[in-house]
């Protein structure tokens, strides 16, 4: 992984999006994003995924924080970009697919998984 700070408040972090389960973890008891009636009640955890779909995977360089349009607030950092939906858990599948209703929402990072863009591009440099 690459992290690049810039001028002001700008910054990078490349990183190829490659499995569905990649994305930012996160959590319902800190995000603005309004509880799905179908979630598991004994599971509080949603994730931002970096795919539309379980299979059949697009491979491709990001960069998270303009991707899922990450802002810092107090020290804290949220994304405010769902560009595939959200994932929970619940009896099926918990996965939204992608749509517009959740940009603008904030959600507090709890962590997030990224591939190392240098392991799958020895000779490009960071955009």
């Amino acid at each position: 992984m690459t992290y690049e700070e810039g001028i002001g408040c700008t910054r990078k972090i490349m990183c190829y999006k490659q499995y569905y389960d990649d994305g930012i973890r996160l959590v319902f008891n800190a995000t603005e994003i309004p509880i799905p009636s179908d979630k598991d009640p004994n599971n509080d955890w949603m994730a931002a995924p970096t795919q539309n779909e379980m299979w059949g995977m697009e491979v491709a360089l990001i960069d998270f924080f303009s991707y899922f349009g990450f802002v810092c607030e107090n020290g804290v950092w949220y994304i405010t970009k769902y560009p595939h939906g959200i994932v929970y858990a619940n009896a099926d599948s918990g996965f939204t697919g992608p749509t517009d209703e959740y940009n603008g929402k904030k959600s507090k990072v709890k962590s997030f998984y990224c591939h190392d863009w240098r392991e799958y591009v020895e000779s490009t440099p960071m955009p």
